[in-house]
C-alpha cells in the first residue's frame, strides 16, 4: 500500500537504534534477496486481538504466517520464514514484519494464464497435483486462490500467504474438494467455463480413486463452495470444528442435485 516501503524502513531503521531482532532481521536483507511482509494494523481491536494471540479466532497476521512456515520449515511447497519482528505499545502490537524466502523465476497462475504462454489445461493439472502433494505433506492452505500459488520455471508449484493454514484432522476428500470449488470460486471461473473446468475435476478424483463414501463427501463440497462465498473465518472453523464441518457437509448433501 502507498508508503509500505518507506514504513518498512522506518520499521528496520528506528531513530532510537535497532533492538537486536531487528538486526538479525536486517542482516538477512542484506545477505540476498528476500519478501519483506509488512503489517501496521489501524483497529484496536485487531491490535489487541493479534498481541494477545488468540488462538482459533480465525483472525490472520504476520505471526501466524510465521508460525505456520516454521511447522513447514522442510516442504518444498512453502517458502522458508526467516524471521519475524513486531512492535507493542502498552499491550497492544502496532507493527510487524515478516521476512520470507523470495522465490526466483516464478510467476503466480494468474500472471501465467494470461501470458498465454501455458495452456489453461496445463496449468490447472500442475495446480491439482500441487494440492495432492500438499494433502500429502499434512497440512491445507486455507485461501488456495491463483494469486496465492506460484508456478516455477521447472514447473513445479508453490504456495504463498501463509496466514491461514490447517494442520490437523486432514480429511483428504472434504480438503481437496475445499481446494478445488474455493480455486475455481476464487477466481479462476474468470479463465476456464465451469462445465469444462468440472470435467478435469470428475476426471482428477477418478484418477484419485475416492471411495463410494468420499465421493458422497467430496462432490457436495466442492460444489458448495464452488458456487458460494466463504470466509476465511468460515474456512477456519471448517478445518478445526469437526463438528462444524460435518454439519457443513450434511447441508451441502441436502442442497446438491442427486445425478
Amino acid at each position: 500500500h502507498p508508503g509500505a516501503q518507506q514504513n518498512a524502513e522506518s520499521f528496520l531503521h528506528p531513530k532510537n537504534g535497532p533492538s537486536r531482532a531487528v538486526e538479525r532481521a536486517v542482516h538477512i536483507y542484506q545477505e540476498q534477496g528476500v519478501v519483506l511482509k509488512y503489517s501496521k494494523p489501524t483497529r484496536w481491536k485487531v491490535r489487541l486481538r493479534n498481541g494477545l494471540r488468540l488462538k482459533g479466532s480465525g483472525k490472520h497476521c504476520l505471526a501466524d504466517e510465521f508460525h505456520n512456515l516454521a511447522r513447514l520449515d522442510r516442504s518444498s511447497l512453502s517458502p522458508q520464514a526467516y524471521g519475524y519482528v513486531c512492535r507493542w505499545y502498552f499491550g497492544f502490537l502496532c507493527e510487524e514484519l515478516l521476512v520470507l524466502e523470495y522465490i526466483p523465476e516464478s510467476r503466480t497462475v494468474d500472471d501465467v494464464v494470461l501470458s498465454k504462454e501455458q495452456g489453461v489445461e496445463s496449468v490447472l493439472s500442475c495446480v491439482f497435483a500441487g494440492f495432492s502433494e500438499m494433502l500429502a505433506e499434512g497440512f491445507v492452505h486455507l485461501d488456495p486462490h491463483p494469486g496465492n500459488i506460484l508456478l516455477t520455471a521447472q514447473g513445479d508449484v508453490r504456495f504463498v500467504d501463509f496466514e491461514g493454514c490447517c494442520f490437523d484432522d486432514i480429511d483428504e476428500a472434504f480438503s481437496l474438494a475445499f481446494c478445488m470449488g474455493r480455486f475455481y470460486r476464487f477466481w479462476f471461473f474468470k479463465f476456464m467455463a465451469e462445465a469444462v473446468y468440472d470435467d478435469i475435476v470428475a476426471s482428477f478424483v477418478f484418477n484419485a480413486r475416492f471411495s463410494l463414501g468420499e465421493q458422497q463427501r467430496f462432490w457436495p463440497t466442492y460444489s458448495a463452495f464452488k458456487k458460494e462465498d466463504t470466509s476465511r473465518k468460515q474456512c477456519r472453523q471448517y478445518f478445526t470444528s469437526r463438528r462444524i464441518r460435518e454439519k457443513f457437509i450434511a447441508s451441502s448433501a441436502l442442497s446438491y442435485p442427486n445425478k
